[in-house]
């Protein structure tokens, strides 16, 4: 294999990270490290300079399917198999270890092979990784089984338990912005609960992830339960998704990616986990501190190089302070340093590769073709050294003037790139409590899992009807009713309004606001021949009626007002259905038992509102402003 050439590093850099780098990289397959089967070679470049830094093996299918027998041959060597939790957490303990001890070194070569500054590496990446494998020590003995009573016929008497077991063999897909820690995130919940693991680094930047492997060797565990396999996503990745001795996999990157091994991965249905893409926004209330803002917007997007998944992209600005809040971030965008991370004045080191280079810079071009104003940055900064002119490097850009139909507000651009819209009058940051401004009514993600941690975050302000408190974005869904029973009277007197959703989320939702104390209204919103929402009501009411809690179902499909009867006969035209079958198929099922008056639902707490709901709102129920306090689903 081609090796580096070490004279060609920074002067910093330590003699074990250059004993490393000059190595030769292979794969690890079976405990053994080894070329790839067609002798193929990768060249890690180093993105400050341009320059090759190491030479890796380019895995292909063959390599694919020997790293997957060695990982199953692995589950069932009793040297694996047969360790007790204990001995487990004691291996990803020593591990834990091994990594802060060589903190350092990993590091320095996570900062060569990414681009990104050591602090960063040093404090994130490698602090990140020595923390998981920690923590996830403690999970081997924490898993427990439960015993089932039975009733069979007979009078027999069975003894039914269940108890966790390894899936299996995990294929993890790990991508290039946090190359060390990303594996570590697949790696220590999996090797916790005794799977064992093929493990594929993004072909740009395999070479720490290499490095903790070598460490995982050391720490003690036994061959073939973590296999690496270098090479192309397109090969490696792929093989690995449709492998059918593979029974799950785990997966960090684009949606398209997401997409393709979703499918892939339905040859044995196996298990899936993806990580992808986002485009999150800052929203900017009129009282916030622009200051502030604009520092924590800089760090937002800038961190990493805006290589991250929850990169803040996009920033929409009140107008009042519209002017204020971007000046500061110009400014602030303008003061970070960029150089090569090696470099300790370094704030923001260069993109990954060139190819990542040139697609953040066409989308610069887009949003300027499409109307927006380069207010900083778009091109390579002033006053990086000639040793680094081959380097990918971008300053900090902040365009100006966006719109939602330009593309670089729309897509994932992955990169130290921020664009800023003004005229907002939506809810976000703000002097005062955040949770006051009630975020929800923003997002729509169509999740009905969502809606009900929502919900659970819910709390009343003095004064100001409810405020969330808290995040409650998590990987799981919500399984079954949430238990709220520490806030049972914290609505009391209060209307909630459930719309649309769905037999399933109603009820959850419903039985939900009941528990805190609710006035809770009903309205079927995707027309009136609605039977799921109908039979909720009725399922409900008769459950809680003894109990005293009114549960109302209002009809046509919108909340009522003084306008009901045109909206009831323009809703039921549009069905084809006559008042009579009106009559007869829903309010004598399920009698509404008191109209609601506009102010009661300008005051409303919750709205939670089906995709298909047809875009009910505030203005077309007559209430001026629309449903201010809404949960939007």
């Amino acid at each position: 294999m081609t090796t580096v050439d070490v004279s060609d590093l920074p002067a910093s850099t330590p003699p074990a990270v250059a004993s490393f780098l000059a190595r030769e990289h292979g794969l690890l397959i079976g405990g053994h490290w080894r070329r790839a089967e067609s002798g193929q070679t990768l060249v890690s470049v180093n993105p400050a300079t341009g320059r090759p830094l190491a030479t890796v093996a380019r895995g292909g299918m063959a390599d694919v399917d020997a790293a997957v027998a060695a990982a199953r041959a692995a589950l069932t060597d009793p040297r694996w198999r047969d360790l007790n939790p204990l001995q487990r957490g004691e291996l990803l303990h020593r591990l834990a270890e091994l990594v802060e001890e060589h903190a350092d070194e990993l590091s320095y070569i996570e900062s060569l092979d990414n681009g990104k500054p050591v602090s960063v590496a040093r404090a994130v990446d490698a602090g990140t990784t020595a923390k998981l494998f920690r923590y996830f020590a403690g999970w081997p003995s924490k898993f427990e089984g439960a015993t089932i009573p039975l009733s069979p016929r007979g009078g027999l008497r069975i003894l039914n338990y269940t108890v966790h077991e390894p899936i299996g063999v995990v294929g993890a897909i790990v991508p290039w912005n946090f190359p060390m820690s990303m594996a570590s995130w697949k790696l220590a919940p999996a090797l916790a609960m005794g799977n064992t693991v093929v493990l594929k680094p993004a072909e740009e930047t395999s070479l720490s992830t290499l490095r903790l492997a070598e460490l995982a060797e050391e720490a003690g565990f036994p061959p073939g339960v973590l296999n690496v396999v270098t090479g192309p996503g397109s090969v490696v990745g792929a093989a690995i998704a449709a492998h059918p001795g593979v029974d799950k996999v785990a997966f960090t990157g684009s949606t398209e990616v997401g997409r393709l091994i979703t499918t892939a991965a339905t040859g044995n249905m196996k298990k899936v986990s993806l990580e992808l893409g986002g485009k999150s926004p800052h929203i900017v209330l009129p009282d916030a501190d622009p200051a502030a803002v604009a520092a924590a917007a800089c760090d937002g997007i800038f961190f990493n190089q805006g290589q991250t998944c929850t990169a803040g992209s996009r920033l929409y600005v009140h107008a009042d302070i519209y002017d204020e809040v971007m000046s500061a971030l110009v400014d602030h965008a303008g003061r970070i340093v960029v150089g090569p991370g090696q470099d300790p004045a370094t704030q923001m080191g260069p993109l990954v590769s060139a190819r990542q280079l040139a697609t953040v810079t066409s989308y610069v071009e887009s949003g300027l073709a499409e109307g927006a104003v380069l207010a900083s940055g778009g091109s390579r900064p002033a006053g990086i050294a000639d040793q680094y002119s081959g380097g990918y490097f971008l300053a900090p850009t902040v365009l100006t003037e966006t719109t939602h139909d330009m593309r670089v507000v729309r897509e994932e651009i992955f990169g130290p790139h921020s664009s800023g819209s003004g005229g907002s009058r939506s809810p976000g940051w703000s002097r005062r409590d955040p949770g006051r401004h009630r975020l929800d009514q923003l997002l729509q993600p169509h999740r009905p899992g969502l809606a009900v941690r929502r919900l659970q975050a819910v709390r009343l302000g003095p004064g100001d009807g409810p405020r969330r408190a808290g995040a409650v974005h998590r990987d799981q869904e919500c399984v079954g009713e949430p238990d709220m029973s520490t806030n049972s009277a914290e609505l009391a007197g209060q209307v909630a309004i459930v719309t649309g959703g769905g037999l399933g989320i109603g009820k959850a939702v419903t039985r939900a606001l009941v528990r805190r104390g609710a006035d809770v209204v009903i309205a079927a919103l995707s027309g009136m021949r609605n039977l799921a929402v109908v039979h909720m009501t009725k399922v409900l009411s008769d459950q809680l009626g003894p109990h005293g809690i009114t549960i109302n179902t209002l009809h046509p499909g919108v909340v009522e007002t003084e306008h009901i009867h045109e909206l009831y006969a323009k809703n039921a035209a549009a069905e084809g259905i006559t008042a009579a079958q009106v009559e007869q198929n829903f309010i004598n099922r399920t009698p509404i038992r008191r109209v609601l008056t506009a102010d009661e639902v300008a005051d409303a707490i919750c709205f939670f509102a089906a995709p298909g709901s047809g875009g009910i709102t505030g203005e077309s129920l007559g209430i001026d402003g629309g449903l201010t306090r809404g949960i939007f689903l």
